[in-house]
């Protein structure tokens, strides 16, 4: 399996997966690290359509029963908007996810074509560190126009 790492997966089943030591909901993706001698993060990437202000919110969650941490991050146009560290509690099997952590940005101001990316990188070992991705990316309804987003393009 090593040598499959980084991987972003998606259980597509409709039912909990229980491999090994991981514990995957129904359609879950699916992130885990490369190994510590290869480092590099599983990246999940979104491309902005059109200028706008945008909402983005999320969560990395462990889905393995055994996690060693993983650091889950989020990205605009190269600049970290959101790091955040998850050690435990672990998932159980056969349907109980571990530890999660959220991130929720209100109004981003994006160009069309900015780059918003979520990345999952081992915290130690990349042993046992499955860790389920989630992201909602809306224009707000009340948003207001983006007549300033290439002045906020490297404002977090």
């Amino acid at each position: 399996m090593y040598d499959r790492v980084p991987v972003v997966g998606f259980n597509t089943t409709g039912n909990w997966l229980n491999w090994g030591t991981d514990v995957v909901p129904p359609d879950a993706l699916v992130l885990h690290p490369a190994p510590d001698w290869d480092p590099g993060d599983s990246i999940v990437q979104w491309t902005a359509p059109i200028t706008a202000s945008y909402r983005i919110s999320g969560f990395f969650e462990i889905l393995d029963t055994n996690p060693t941490g993983i650091i889950g991050s989020v990205y605009r146009n190269g600049t970290l908007l959101f790091r955040g560290e998850l050690l435990g509690p672990g998932a159980q099997h056969p349907d109980q996810i571990g530890g999660r952590v959220n991130f929720y940005f209100p109004q981003v101001a994006l160009n069309a074509g900015d780059v918003i990316w979520f990345g999952v990188n081992a915290d130690g070992t990349f042993y046992y560190d499955a860790t389920g991705f989630n992201a909602t990316i809306v224009t707000p309804p009340n948003a207001p126009p983006c007549s300033v987003c290439s002045d906020q393009r490297r404002s977090p």
